[in-house]
């Protein structure tokens, strides 16, 4: 039976195809969290997935300059045959990872082409409040005092 998410993903009435995945700021492939989610997404699309480590995973996530880390991610989707040499696949992204699989979107020179994209808490409309201070005395004046300056215009 397929989860709500793989048939969000398109993939309950048309047939399967590989799905890239990117971890959040911190996170590593290896970990045990990344490692089932990838395993569940294969087995409830019934084709291939792939956490792709960009780096050294959890601290080059933090410390590395984000387009560096988003050519990286480029480069190995496209060192990977099962997304390399596909017509089309999914791209999803879980937090920072999101940013990385919207990378692969706009800015990737893939052959074939993403039928879905797919951000899992991913920052893409940028941040409301400082991380993990939503309330209370410190939080109320941290985030009214950095309001205008957590959002920028490109």
């Amino acid at each position: 039976m397929r989860t709500a998410f793989a048939a969000a993903l398109g993939l309950a009435s048309v047939s399967a195809i590989p799905t890239a995945i990117f971890h959040g700021l911190g996170d590593a492939c290896i970990y045990p969290g990344m490692h089932s989610f990838t395993k569940d997404i294969a087995d409830q699309t019934g084709d291939y997935a792939k956490c792709l480590e960009v780096g050294n995973g959890s601290i080059t996530s933090m410390t590395d300059n984000f387009m560096d880390q988003a050519e990286k991610a480029c480069n190995k989707l496209l060192a990977d045959d099962n997304f390399a040499n596909a017509d089309e696949f999914n791209v999803m992204g879980l937090s920072q990872g999101a940013l990385l699989a919207r990378y692969i979107v706009e800015s990737c020179p893939i052959q074939g082409k993403v039928r879905n994209w797919a951000s899992i808490g991913g920052p893409n409309m940028g941040v409301a409040d400082i991380p993990h201070c939503f309330n209370g005395f410190i939080c109320n004046i941290v985030n009214s005092t950095l309001g205008g300056k957590r959002d920028y215009e490109f």
